[in-house]
């Protein structure tokens, strides 16, 4: 085994640790044990990114800018923190929301963009040509209204008439429910 295909398996075995899996059988661990601790996966879950890094590049340890921070995640724990709208509110809200569940010191916020990316893979909303066909934006399908997604024409402040899709509280709590799924994909399209 190489030196390169031994930091692979031990950045798997963290990131395991991270998510809260044995790391050896994948299997999930109990609640109580000391390594399911938020502070731990925290920790496992960086140095899982150093790890990743030091594959990326070859072996060789790269020095992280000192403003750079890490691709959003969140423990369980944390998302037990997340605040529910009672009133419907905007993807941008929601992800706002739910990125201050985390330390935004160290983590990026979640991208209502990756988030809308993923509703519309899912069919639950789609993409058009704005008026003049200059941009593209999400409306709502068929599917929206069973999860709580519904819209809102209003004004912005420079007098401009727009459509807001706005998700209620089922909505928040089916985005929070699949955010692994949500991030998983993300994941993917970094190429991580």
């Amino acid at each position: 085994m190489t030196e390169l295909d031994k930091l692979k398996r031990a950045q798997m075995y963290v990131e395991q640790l991270a998510n809260g899996k044995e790391p050896i059988t994948g299997i999930d661990m109990p609640q109580d044990t000391v390594l399911n601790n938020e502070r731990l996966a925290k920790c496992f879950s960086y140095v899982s990114y150093v790890l990743q890094k030091v594959i990326e590049n070859g072996g060789e340890v790269a020095k992280k800018p000192e403003n750079e921070k890490l691709p959003f995640e969140i423990t369980e724990q944390e998302k037990s923190r997340i605040i529910i709208s009672e009133i419907p509110i905007s993807i941008t809200v929601v992800c706002d929301n739910i990125s201050n569940a985390v330390d935004l010191t160290v983590f990026k916020k979640l991208s209502a963009v990756k988030v809308n990316d993923w509703f519309t893979e899912k069919g639950l909303l789609k993409e058009i040509e704005s008026a003049g066909g200059k941009s593209k934006r999400k409306t709502l399908t068929d599917k929206s209204a069973l999860i709580g997604i519904s819209q809102e024409e209003r004004v912005s402040q420079y007098g401009k008439a727009y459509t807001a899709n706005l998700y209620n509280r089922e909505a928040q709590k089916f985005i929070i429910d699949h955010l692994d799924e949500i991030l998983a994909k993300s994941k993917l399209l970094r190429g991580e």
